[in-house]
């Protein structure tokens, strides 16, 4: 008696494994296979926890994607924060992104060094240069990114164009999302697999 799981892989498009990114491995498409002595039974992921970036941003509840000058103050970053319930701002000079502001940063760097946040600019605690994704990279590229980085977040660029912003929450809510479809297959499998018997 076994049990065996199997998934249809494919290989990231030659423009990702350009960018040196470590993760260009084969991963995991959409279809999953459960096999347990003759019975085989195939499920196909739903389109809402696909691992792509561009299906986590249409997931998101929160589409605004919330910006401020690189010469405003970080108490009007706090401002913002607050009043759209926000841990992450996304930094503009000249019209192009110049850094990425957050929470994290107000704290480690004007709170707990004693600064004022009226008295101190963004320009002086953002990140940069910002490390940005594009739409067609996984959730398991983005977490790779965070770590290496030790970053929260990750602006989402197409074509040179900012369409979003994902936050290592994010992610972690697509993996808990993936892990609870997988059990619930699991479960469904074994059901199948008791009627048959």
């Amino acid at each position: 008696m076994s049990l065996k799981f199997d998934f249809h892989n494919y290989h990231l498009p030659e423009h990702q494994r350009e960018a040196g990114n470590e993760t260009h491995q084969s991963l995991p498409n959409t279809s999953l296979i459960f096999q347990f002595d003759s019975l085989v039974y195939k499920s196909n992921f739903p389109e809402t926890i696909l691992r792509t970036v561009s299906n986590l941003l249409k997931l998101k509840s929160n589409k605004i994607i919330s910006s401020i000058a690189s010469t405003a103050s970080v108490l009007e970053a706090i401002h913002i924060f607050a009043a759209r319930d926000i841990g992450a701002l996304i930094v503009m000079h000249d019209g192009l992104i110049a850094g990425l502001v957050s929470e994290r940063d107000y704290v480690t760097k004007v709170e707990r060094v004693g600064r004022m946040a009226r008295d101190t600019l963004i320009s002086e605690i953002m990140t940069s240069p910002v490390i940005c994704v594009g739409p067609d990279h996984t959730d398991k590229q983005c977490l790779a990114l965070m770590k290496k980085n030790n970053l929260n977040y990750l602006p989402v660029m197409d074509n040179n164009k900012l369409i979003g912003l994902i936050s290592i929450g994010d992610l972690i809510s697509t993996i808990f999302s993936k892990q609870e479809f997988m059990i619930q297959q699991l479960d469904h499998y074994f059901s199948s697999w008791k009627v048959g018997r």
